[in-house]
């Protein structure tokens, strides 16, 4: 089977890593992947599970996510998509002329509707959609209006992440939940510098982790000042923060972003932070890393205080390593997380709960391994990357008898 993907995303990050795993786990021989990219450090990914692939400098997206949907200066961003337009457009044209036919396209995000409908006017294969954001909940706005008319007359089916994207979405599209996955094998090149680092941290201390972009809608700030409250009454707990910075100083394109807002470089920011509230000797910024299942197995809890009131993929990341979690959101799904089962939510931008979490956590071990147990027993059900990758072929095959 002959299948096109698209993703716009040029960092490695999430999606990207639950895109490769789908693609790295189906079933040899089944499936000839073709790529179209953005550049970045993903492609070098993608090029080990690829037949071939076509990077271009982006690909347009419309953003209409319920995190980071457009809306006062944030209109400003639409200028760099419609700078992409032209990427897409040749991008398109090359994988037609020199890759001709595809048996199906899967696009890798929501917010690449507008490479949808190019595709859908140069191929005639059937289009699947991988939605991993939830949708702006607005429904009577002219861009939900628009995405659901492009949604519904030119992808023929839909994939959410979770039943919590599902839920986010119209209920006449038709819509399939196949969740991530996760390998928690060894299978990028050893990182020699960050396992010495981990190496480094004190075993005999409560472990709290953290793993995500340093960007302030991850609620790394909000960490820091827990940790702040933490501090005032139990010393003996660590951090563990795994991930780095995602503007280039360098760049034009970043700093201008930055200045208006959308963007804000916050190492300095974060350690000057750390410097003020006297904690630098509990914090361990160890920076990046493909093998981030290092760190899991590190860590005796997972906190995800991000701002998206969504399970990121680290809750299950992190519980096939036997990890619990604090999760910021509201009213989380159980085919994720559950909480007092699997690990604790709070409130979004809260750093007194997330601080009371993790004094419960400190108070009562006990509860480390139950709430492990049961998020392990969660992960093994819903992550396994064999199990979906299969669910994701059937699914193409079955576009295919239609």
């Amino acid at each position: 089977m002959k299948v096109l993907y698209i993703h716009s995303v040029g960092p490695w990050g999430g999606s990207s890593r639950s895109l490769f795993e789908v693609i790295k786990n189906f079933p040899e021989g089944e499936v000839d992947a073709y790529f179209i990219l953005a550049k970045g450090s993903s492609s070098t990914h993608f090029k080990k599970v690829a037949m071939d692939t076509i990077s271009v400098q982006g690909l347009p997206k419309l953003d209409n996510t319920a995190f980071s949907f457009y809306r006062g200066l944030r209109w400003l961003i639409l200028l760099r998509e419609i700078f992409y337009i032209p990427f897409s457009i040749y991008a398109v044209l090359k994988a037609n002329y020199k890759w001709r036919n595809f048996d199906v396209i899967h696009v890798n995000e929501i917010t690449e509707v507008f490479t949808v409908v190019l595709l859908k006017m140069v191929f005639a294969a059937p289009i699947v959609l991988h939605v991993r954001s939830v949708a702006r909940q607005d429904k009577n706005s002219f861009r939900n209006k628009l995405v659901h008319s492009i949604l519904k007359n030119k992808v023929s089916k839909i994939i959410a992440i979770d039943d919590t994207v599902k839920g986010s979405l119209n209920s006449d599209l038709d819509v399939q939940v196949i969740h991530n996955s996760f390998s928690f094998k060894h299978e990028f090149a050893e990182d020699l510098e960050f396992k010495n680092k981990l190496g480094k941290i004190d075993g005999n201390n409560l472990i709290i982790g953290y793993v995500g972009s340093l960007m302030v809608s991850k609620g790394i700030l909000e960490l820091v000042k827990a940790a702040k409250i933490v501090r005032e009454k139990d010393k003996s707990v660590e951090f563990l923060i795994v991930g780095g910075e995602t503007i280039n100083k360098k760049s034009l394109k970043l700093w201008l972003l930055g200045k208006f807002g959308f963007s804000r470089n916050i190492g300095n920011e974060l350690k000057n932070l750390l410097f003020k509230y006297k904690l630098t000797d509990s914090f361990h910024l160890v920076g990046a890393t493909d093998n981030v299942e290092l760190a899991y197995e590190k860590m005796d809890v997972l906190c995800v205080p991000g701002f998206f009131n969504a399970p990121g993929r680290q809750v299950f990341e992190g519980a096939f390593a036997g990890v619990p979690t604090i999760l910021a959101i509201t009213d989380p799904m159980k085919d994720t997380f559950i909480p007092m089962e699997t690990g604790i939510a709070v409130q979004l931008k809260n750093p007194q709960e997330i601080a009371d979490a993790i004094l419960y956590f400190a108070n009562q071990p006990s509860e480390i391994k139950r709430m492990g147990d049961n998020a392990k027993k969660l992960a093994l059900e819903n992550f396994v990357p064999e199990k979906n990758s299969k669910k994701i072929l059937s699914l193409y095959n079955k576009l295919l008898k239609l």
